[in-house]
């Protein structure tokens, strides 16, 4: 539940949120280089155990990233085997923010604590593969949208209606989609900017408007990020899920 110095931090030079989820990369054991000349320069225990030279141990993005990687290609491999067709990386991204679980209330590396999600420090929260792969056996726990439907122009608008199976329990919404790249210097960065809206009863959320790891009522589109999510703590029985083209200026893919 805590993440070191070390780490990757945010934001990004744009403004961006970031990182978008961490992952286990302190104190990795693995196989110890057989190159010749290896002495472990650069790791934190060249060889660990002590007392012998086939394992080390180590920390960095070269643990944490594999994780990560690891985690959409047997989401992809899952995704591909149920429905036929591959998911998009925009698809991928978002699957992995809503999944992922926060770790609040943990150590920052910086002298303080975590806080609730979205930040510059766990972005969405620590990768979770137990609720990103859904479980052969189990109902459906989630419910995916991908590139189905076109927003070609400015204002445009796509809507479905969601029932929670219980209402009483969190639901999380989560919004990404590929942009292609802006003109050098331009801020914001975003070429297409598009907004999550969910409605809940007489309540409208807008997609990143957090409040102690859940989505706070009205509050102002998004204008920066390109993933967008609105988790609700209670969701009550009915939800109007929104997707506003706030502007589109460009193909998503060129």
């Amino acid at each position: 539940r805590d993440v070191p110095e070390l780490s990757s931090r945010g934001p990004q030079a744009d403004g961006r949120l970031g990182p978008v989820i961490v992952a286990p990369g302190t104190h990795v054991s693995g196989i110890a280089s057989t190159a010749t000349g290896y002495d472990g320069t650069g790791i934190c225990d060249p060889f660990w155990p002590e007392g012998q030279a086939l394992y080390a141990r180590g920390s960095g993005t070269s643990h944490a990233c594999p994780l990560v990687a690891g985690a959409a290609a047997l989401f992809h491999e899952s995704y591909l085997s149920r429905t036929g067709e591959a998911p998009s990386p925009a698809l991928v991204r978002a699957a992995l923010a809503a999944s992922a679980r926060d770790i609040a209330g943990g150590e920052d590396g910086q002298g303080g604590k975590i806080e609730p999600i979205p930040n510059d420090v766990q972005g969405w929260g620590r990768l979770s593969m137990e609720d990103l792969l859904p479980d052969r056996n189990a109902a459906p726990r989630a419910v995916y949208f991908d590139q189905r439907d076109i927003l070609g122009n400015s204002d445009d608008v796509w809507e479905t209606v969601a029932f929670p199976l219980d209402p009483a329990e969190p639901v999380k919404i989560a919004l990404a989609w590929s942009d292609p790249p802006a003109i050098p210097g331009a801020d914001p960065v975003l070429v297409n900017d598009l907004d999550l809206e969910v409605e809940s009863g007489e309540r409208l959320y807008h997609g990143n408007v957090f409040d102690g790891g859940f989505s706070a009522p009205d509050g102002e589109p998004d204008r920066r990020n390109n993933l967008e999510c609105a988790f609700l703590a209670r969701p009550g029985p009915v939800l109007k899920i929104r997707v506003r083209a706030a502007a589109i200026s460009g193909d998503g893919a060129p």
